[in-house]
């Protein structure tokens, strides 16, 4: 999909819809800034006036993008991971007493073992500031249940759980950033 020139000139003039939208759902810009671009460039040759105001139709294409990220990184969280396996697990046919390639191959991912354990700190030391109702909410999350689901078990509109993720997020921020 190319634009066209006078889409591009468009595009330009609206790209701060973006940040608009990156800031509104208190996601990170450096972050986020790929994805919601990308959705917001596929917005423009779809868009035409029958449709409402620009900014409302970017915004639904750019969020519509962001929640297939975060339904894609939120699943199968309720099963368990099956490619888990421990450390002491020992691999048919291989030595204990060299490194075996085998095993290394099977515990090797793409995972930064780093950040998410300093991030998991981070979540431990925002729960203690966090009232009872939001660290369900967070524990709710972590399993990945979406924001309705969440709603239903905590007896709290969708909205609701959003403003609470908001103030989940700005606390763990915090915490993140010392």
């Amino acid at each position: 999909m190319k634009l066209t020139e006078e889409q591009q000139i468009f595009a330009t003039k609206n790209h701060n819809l973006i940040y608009k939208l990156l800031n509104l759902r208190s996601l990170m810009i450096d972050e986020w800034y790929g994805i919601a671009s990308i959705a917001y460039c596929k917005s423009i040759p779809n868009w035409d006036v029958t449709k409402g105001k620009f900014g409302n139709f970017a915004f639904l294409y750019m969020n519509n993008e962001i929640n297939k990220v975060f339904q894609g990184e939120n699943t199968g969280k309720r099963k368990g991971r099956k490619e888990t396996c421990s450390l002491d697990y020992l691999i048919s046919g291989s030595s204990s007493q060299g490194v075996d390639n085998e095993l290394i191959d099977t515990i090797t991912d793409n995972i930064n073992y780093e950040n998410d354990t300093i991030f998991g700190i981070c979540i431990k030391n925002a729960k203690n500031i966090l009232n009872i109702k939001q660290r369900k909410i967070l524990d709710l999350c972590s399993q990945g249940y979406s924001q309705r689901e969440i709603g239903e078990v905590v007896n709290m509109t969708q909205q609701g759980v959003n403003l609470n993720m908001k103030k989940i997020r700005d606390i763990v921020r915090l915490e993140y950033t010392y």
